[in-house]
């Protein structure tokens, strides 16, 4: 059986699971040579974020799964060892027994264009689930139907204008965070990770949101944000970075300005050393003393590192944040 996926992970498309049911057939296309049965292996997964009660069985036509999805024209590709029509008494079967049946009913329709079919007022898990499995068969541009719905107007009619509070758990967040990786959602990703800086503490080099570690139920997620903190010769770095980022945060300067502080090159320099003098300058010593970190001698340094780090990391999200939004429609 195939381990759960983790938030936002690319799985091979070609993994295939040997026990399927076949009973009770979703017929997208009921003249389609392609059976494909999803979601067997995570019905009843206590640490997957997709939520599967069972997996479900779909006809379709490969062809139109080709035309839409680079991953599956690979894998349909009839030169490939992956093309086996006439494998089982339903005909040609595939699995996909780790992705959601939810997320992939929704791609299945659309490449279709069984367009009226489309479900709409997703919530926020079934979001998650589409915007998941688009990514990983690289269909994000199929998402172009529903996704101003989910982010524009108020909550819950826009699943993706969900408040943030103190009590917002950290799965949400995770699951936030990918969709806004996912969607190119800039607005959506600035509110997470304002809230991430805002609200997490910092134990054992692990971010931590109410009492739990992020990393324990996605292990890329610190990475993503904050690099591979787990070397502890790199430890005092980031946990510089940290601080420097929590007081950005609280001035509205991570992960993007507000353009009142952006009006000029003196204003910049002026706030950034308030900021070094200040806060920041307080708060590192007692977080990076319990590491046993010579902070004196190399806070320059890790300014420097943790001002790099900050540019670099917003620079990648904006270039990905750009190509993402005018897949899904997000962006003129």
């Amino acid at each position: 059986m195939a381990s759960s996926p983790q938030p936002g992970e690319k799985r091979k498309a070609e993994e295939i699971s040997s026990d399927a049911p076949l009973d009770n057939i979703i017929n997208i296309d009921p003249d389609g040579d392609l059976v494909l049965v999803v979601g067997a292996d995570l019905v009843g997964s206590a640490t997957s974020f997709f939520s599967v009660e069972k997996a479900v069985a779909f006809r379709a036509d490969h062809r139109a799964l080709m035309r839409a999805s680079p991953v599956l024209k690979t894998k349909f590709d009839p030169k490939s060892d992956n093309h086996k029509p006439g494998t089982s008494e339903a005909g040609w079967t595939e699995h996909l027994p780790d992705g959601s049946p939810t997320g992939m009913k929704f791609l299945l329709l659309v490449a279709h264009a069984e367009l009226s079919q489309v479900p709409v007022g997703q919530t926020f898990q079934e979001v998650y689930e589409i915007v998941s499995m688009a990514k990983r068969l690289q269909m994000l541009s199929l998402l172009k139907i529903r996704a101003k719905s989910w982010v524009t107007g108020d909550f819950p009619v826009a699943p993706l204008q969900f408040p943030l509070t103190s009590g917002t758990d950290a799965k949400t967040l995770i699951q936030a965070f990918w969709i806004g990786r996912g969607l190119g959602d800039e607005v959506l990703l600035t509110r997470v990770v304002n809230h991430v800086t805002n609200n997490s503490t910092i134990m054992n080099g692990h971010l931590h949101i109410n009492g739990t570690d992020l990393e324990s139920l996605d292990t890329r997620f610190s990475e993503t944000s904050m690099g591979n903190n787990k070397k502890h010769e790199k430890l005092c770095e980031r946990l510089a970075l940290g601080s420097l980022l929590q007081q950005l945060g609280e001035l509205n300067w991570w992960p993007l300005p507000d353009p009142e502080n952006m009006s000029s090159v003196v204003t910049v320099d002026r706030q950034l050393g308030q900021i070094i003098l200040s806060g920041f300058s307080e708060t590192i010593p007692e977080r990076l003393q319990k590491y046993h970190c010579d902070w004196t001698s190399n806070l320059k340094k890790q300014l420097a590192s943790a001002k790099y780090q900050t540019v670099n990391f917003t620079g990648t999200f904006k270039e990905e944040n750009l190509r993402n939004a005018a897949l899904v429609g997000l962006s003129d």
